[in-house]
């Protein structure tokens, strides 16, 4: 256990517990045991920070790991893909708002593909990557200046391995992080990456997931350099196309009555109405990333694996290959998620939006 300064003693947490009761005789030690204990709680919890392109289901998945009493988010770092910087910077400031966590502060990363040539967006999340539906400005106090591959580095150098890093966007950020600080991922504890596919169906080019696609060659880099102390969990668009909601869920998390769950109402509203009058399912991506990173018990099948990414391919730039048979004698480098319990999800899902 760590150590912390108590009248000039350096008193281990374990026997700090146990001289509770002879601090509190005095209102004086109070405020010192309080003090201890809070500090020791900051320190205990898990620290995060989120790389993302603030679209709707990112702000889902963002409410979900906000929700987690025992995890600080230590920054929430915005990269190009659903929508522009510009509007991910309002994004990111009205969920915060609503969730009561403007203290966590964010960082503005690449506006542009790490070779600056590809702008995939969809408008799929609208314009604005939140549906359209704001019209309001709120406070920015928490977007920094700093640069969010600087800032990155910088965390994951002040906090080393304790940090577990999870992407839900393209993986610009975390590439020139790489190339500002190669060693990064040693000095993770663990790292979350929703994107890439693992049958070769893509769903914004022929054979690539949007996250990879968008940047194929930053992809390329977080796989084979990031190295973490223990492989990357991948969950690729396969293991969200199953973790889908189906309407009747949908429609019992409409019910619920929090200022959370009214705010992913109204980000949802055009979507789901399309989705539900065409008959497709409500899937779910980046939340699977957040879940997975929870609780491992909602993952259900995994495999070993290792995964790279095709950069020259006409038609295939982007897909993930994944070395099944071992023909390129690599270890591997990626838990590569396949299912995941479907009950545990929903139950995570509908705690976070209470």
């Amino acid at each position: 256990m760590g150590k912390l300064v108590l009248e000039s003693q350096l008193v281990d947490t374990k026997i700090r517990v146990r001289k509770v009761p002879a601090l509190l005789k005095t209102q004086k030690s109070k405020k010192i045991h309080f003090g201890l204990i809070k500090h020791w709680q900051l320190r205990m919890k898990r620290k995060v920070i989120i790389d993302t392109d603030p679209g709707i289901d990112d702000a889902k998945a963002i409410i979900m790991a906000l929700a987690q009493p025992d995890w600080e988010v230590i920054a929430i770092t915005l990269v190009n893909g659903n929508c522009k910087i510009k509007h991910q910077v309002n994004n990111i400031a009205r969920l915060l708002h609503v969730c009561e966590r403007t203290e966590i502060p964010v960082y503005k990363g690449s506006e542009c593909s790490l070779l600056g040539n590809y702008d995939l967006q969809t408008g799929h999340h609208g314009v604005d990557g939140f549906g359209d539906v704001f019209t309001y400005d709120v406070n920015k106090s928490m977007i920094r200046d700093e640069n969010a591959s600087i800032a990155i580095v910088d965390l994951v150098k002040k906090y080393q391995g304790e940090v577990t890093l999870i992407t839900i966007g393209p993986l610009t950020n975390i590439a020139m992080a790489i190339r500002l600080a190669p060693s990064l991922g040693s000095q993770l504890k663990d790292c979350f990456i929703m994107g890439g596919n693992i049958h070769g169906h893509g769903n914004v080019k022929p054979c690539a997931e949007f996250n990879f696609a968008c940047d194929p060659e930053s992809a390329h880099i977080v796989l084979n350099e990031l190295r973490p102390p223990s492989p990357i969990t991948l969950v690729p668009l396969e293991c969200c196309n199953v973790s889908h909601l189906n309407w009747d869920i949908y429609k019992r998390l409409g019910k619920i009555g929090s200022k959370k769950n009214n705010f992913t109402q109204q980000i949802d509203r055009y979507t789901a109405r399309e989705k539900m009058e065409a008959g497709e399912r409500m899937i779910v991506y980046d939340e699977c990333a957040v879940a997975a990173a929870i609780d491992g018990n909602t993952i259900e099948d995994y495999f070993e694996v290792y995964v790279t990414v095709e950069l020259n391919g006409q038609y295939t730039r982007g897909q993930c290959v994944i070395d099944y048979e071992m023909y390129l004698k690599k270890s591997p480098n990626c838990k590569v998620i396949k299912k995941m319990s479907q009950k545990k999800f929903e139950e995570l899902i509908f705690h976070s939006l209470k």
